[in-house]
């Protein structure tokens, strides 16, 4: 019989690639443990470009994962210019919630109300003005 051999080398673009399709796969069939452990290599790898992304989906993994901490750090990765900063400002002031930190949610969801324009400006000004009439009863 043939023997396998097995050659550890650096990740290239194209396994970069692969490796995000792959996790994006993963994530897209709710595999958010198996999708965890494809996005965070990538955001070690100096040529990996799509960091602002793979920060929001290990970040939405983490959420479904119950890990809510981690996710407000992955969902703080995500560049101010990228296409997914308005869903991860979002999904952040909800981890914050789902985390039992209601300071720090109203900070979030205080920073989207300021904004003229998010697709979730009703809904931030109405959790807003929630925590803010229930921050003295806890």
């Amino acid at each position: 019989s043939a023997v396998q051999v097995v050659t550890r080398g650096d990740m290239g673009l194209d396994s970069l690639a692969i490796t995000w399709e792959t996790a994006i796969q993963k994530y897209n069939e709710e595999l958010y443990d198996e999708a965890a452990l494809d996005f965070r290599p990538l955001l070690d790898h100096p040529d990996f470009s799509m960091t602002s992304g793979a920060s929001f989906y290990l970040g939405i993994c983490y959420l479904q994962k119950n890990l809510p901490d981690s996710a407000v750090v992955y969902f703080g990765k995500v560049s101010p210019n990228s296409s997914l900063a308005q869903d991860a400002l979002w999904y952040k002031g909800m981890a914050y919630l789902k985390a039992g930190n209601p300071q720090k949610a109203k900070e979030v969801f205080a920073m989207i109300s300021g904004q003229t324009v998010h697709y979730k400006l009703k809904e931030a000004n109405k959790i807003s003005r929630y925590l803010m009439r229930h921050r003295d009863t806890r």
